[in-house]
């Protein structure tokens, strides 16, 4: 039995992940049922009610678009990241994925969204495909030992060919929940990334402690970078941090040629945007998920 330090305790026997029993109980939020009328779930932000947004979670009203990670020295794709692209509910309004994300994570919802988009990434990605793919796990849905436990059953035995980019790293107080579940997710052979590495203090902290398999520079870095020696100097400092820790680092958001030669001349290994591929949607292969 392996038993990793955390603000809680995971346990790992025969292959079973749990919650330690010496640890507070904690349950993931209840997803409400249409037509429960309490004030939480009839609350209705951005043209949504919660009870529509945790609907559309259950019933796996979304799709993924994988967009391609390419080597900067020959353009060869090394990965996919999965990106989620809604299909809302009959008669509802076409809401943009980015607004309906910040809304789930609002309303506790977080958690039952990554664990979706989890399963959902599995079911479709081919076990026979030449290259990785990634999911986005946001640190929030990290702090919750029981949503981590069943995000690390999900994902033990996939091996190398699931990744997982923590997103959402915002604070120092993230840091110790990320730098145990790094390790446990690396020990069942998952790929580890933080997104959106910058200057933060969260994000230099994380870097620092943890080891993470690759780093994703944020927009705002790449974009300052493409903008003048200052930015530059900054991503070159970044990416000084990521060599030092033994990640590799990609710039996302590379939308022209000129880009790509920039990054690549400033030490930038590898790449993501629309000038190597737009996310492209595949036919679930429809696997068992455990």
């Amino acid at each position: 039995m392996t038993v990793l330090s955390a603000p809680y305790t995971l346990l790992r026997r025969d292959g079973e992940t749990r919650v330690s029993h010496g640890d507070p109980p904690r349950q993931l939020a209840e997803l409400p049922l249409p037509g429960r009328h309490d004030a939480v779930a009839v609350e209705r932000r951005g043209g949504m009610l919660r009870a529509e947004a945790a609907r559309l979670i259950a019933e796996r009203r979304f799709a993924l678009a994988f967009q391609p990670v390419v080597r900067l020295a020959d353009r060869r794709a090394v990965s996919h990241e999965a990106l989620l692209r809604l299909r809302p509910l009959p008669g509802a309004p076409v809401q943009a994925t980015r607004n309906f994300v910040d809304l789930a994570r609002g309303w506790d919802l977080g958690p039952a969204l990554d664990e979706a988009v989890l399963d959902v990434a599995l079911a479709t990605w081919p076990r026979d495909a030449a290259t990785p793919m990634s999911v986005n796990i946001h640190a929030a849905s990290l702090r919750d030992p029981v949503c981590f436990a069943r995000l690390l059953a999900r994902l033990t035995g996939e091996g190398a060919m699931i990744g997982v980019e923590i997103s959402g790293v915002a604070s120092l107080a993230d840091l110790p929940a990320v730098a145990a579940m790094v390790p446990a997710l690396n020990a069942a052979g998952v790929r580890t990334v933080l997104d959106d590495f910058d200057t933060s203090a969260a994000s230099l902290a994380c870097v620092q402690a943890v080891r993470f398999d690759e780093v994703k520079l944020s927009g705002a870095v790449v974009g300052d970078a493409v903008a003048g020696a200052r930015g530059q100097k900054l991503l070159r400092a970044l990416l000084a941090l990521a060599e030092t820790a033994g990640a590799r680092t990609v710039a996302k958001l590379i939308e022209t040629e000129a880009q790509a030669m920039l990054l690549r001349g400033l030490g930038v290994g590898y790449g993501q945007g629309w000038l190597f591929g737009a996310p492209a949607l595949i036919k679930p292969e429809r696997r068992k998920v455990a």
